[in-house]
């Protein structure tokens, strides 16, 4: 157990291949900001494009879990 502790990510079958999972995320956020950056899809309005006040619907389940936002110690300054 303790030589699994020293290194989890070892040469073993099972163990992860980490330098693989590095490599490939840090392709996919270059792939992201670099080559998609200009497709974007065209804007459409919406419902909600004109409203200031802006309410979200929340199911019955989600309801329970809304919070207010937080306000910072100074936010009244």
């Amino acid at each position: 157990v303790a030589e699994q502790l020293i290194n989890p990510f070892g040469d073993d079958d099972e163990d992860f291949e980490l330098n693989w999972l590095i490599d490939r995320h840090t392709k996919v956020s270059y792939l992201g900001v670099d080559t998609l950056m200009n497709r974007c899809p065209p804007l459409v309005k919406d419902i909600y494009w004109d409203s200031e006040d802006l309410i979200l619907p929340y199911t019955e389940a989600a309801a329970a879990y809304k919070r207010k936002t937080y306000r910072g110690s100074v936010a009244n300054m």
